[in-house]
């Protein structure tokens, strides 16, 4: 007989509480994702490399109308 696991989704503002309270610290690299902890790899040379010709693009293409900010935190509902 299996067991029913039962998941337990943390919403954002749980999230932001548990790095608050110290759960989380703030050299760990997780993200919340669909209501689920995830651990992120490092950023590699790629990756920095794709960022910031990304944003000098972004910056160029919408001087005056947008602030671009790489990687900065995004809302984009209760469980991400």
């Amino acid at each position: 007989m299996l067991a029913e696991i039962k998941r337990r989704r943390f919403t954002s503002d749980e999230f932001l509480c548990m790095g608050e309270v110290g759960i989380l610290g703030p050299e760990e690299r997780v993200e919340l994702i669909d209501g689920d902890i995830i651990q992120m790899s490092p950023i590699g040379t790629r990756h920095r490399d794709c960022v910031m010709r990304g944003t000098e693009m972004f910056v160029l293409a919408l001087a005056g109308r947008a602030i671009v900010s790489p990687q900065s935190s995004v809302n984009l509902n209760m469980y991400s």
